[in-house]
């Protein structure tokens, strides 16, 4: 654990653009990568324990979603439990991180973060924000989210978000490329790139509490409605 808290802290806000740029880019890549190991370890804990607690639960579980599923077989490993839930915050801010650096690399330093974290109450709250994305505006945003999509690989999905009179229009990249567009009801306050995690979503899932007011379910129909994301 102490290892993962210092690991985290060599992500930064901005790419720099002196002569150490290249190594300082590819340490932190390589960071995130032992981060990601280690949420493999934790997803394979998560598989066993909930595949332990669906014997005992089966009937219940079936009405669950997975995030219920998890965070019920967690319940039954307290200790593992514990674990999921310190590591689930360092792995979301080494995410955000990472977007943030990959989206000042990919625009040479111009992209400009105008949402991160979201607080619960608002009216554009994002299940895909509480665990690590960003929006960010840039000079040319039909021509650097695609960029942006490249830079920060896998694990990433990238979106182009246009509000127009009649609702949204929302270009998806995965990995550089444009693999879906589509409408989707006004929700945008303004033209912008979001950029969000995807690899860390069953673990932030596992390791948080529901909302209150609403499901996990009733959330992520409204997070699906609003941005067609996972």
């Amino acid at each position: 654990m102490g290892y993962l808290g210092g690991g985290a802290t060599y992500f930064t806000l901005a790419a720099s653009a002196d002569a150490l740029d290249f190594h300082r880019v590819a340490r932190e890549r390589a960071l995130l990568e032992v981060l990601i190991m280690r949420q493999r370890f934790f997803m394979c804990i998560l598989h066993g324990t909930a595949f332990a607690a669906s014997l005992a639960f089966s009937g219940q579980l079936l009405a669950q979603t997975q995030a219920d599923k998890d965070r019920a077989a967690l319940r039954q490993f307290p200790e593992v439990n514990k674990t999921v839930k310190d590591v689930a915050p360092i792995i979301d801010k080494a995410a955000r991180n990472h977007a943030e650096t990959s989206a000042a690399k990919a625009t040479g330093n111009t992209a400009n973060v105008t949402s991160r974290d979201r607080p619960a109450n608002s009216p554009i709250a994002s299940p895909a924000h509480d665990r690590g994305a960003i929006d960010v505006n840039t000079k040319n945003m039909s021509n650097d989210a695609g960029k942006i999509s490249k830079e920060v690989g896998k694990g990433y999905t990238t979106i182009h978000e246009t509000p127009h009179k009649g609702g949204d229009t929302h270009s998806v990249y995965s990995e550089g490329k444009n693999v879906k567009t589509s409408e989707k009801p006004s929700r945008a306050t303004g033209e912008h790139i979001h950029v969000q995690p995807d690899f860390n979503k069953r673990l932030h899932e596992a390791g948080s509490e529901p909302k209150k007011g609403k499901s996990d379910t009733e959330a992520r129909a409204i997070n699906s409605s609003n941005r067609g994301t996972k």
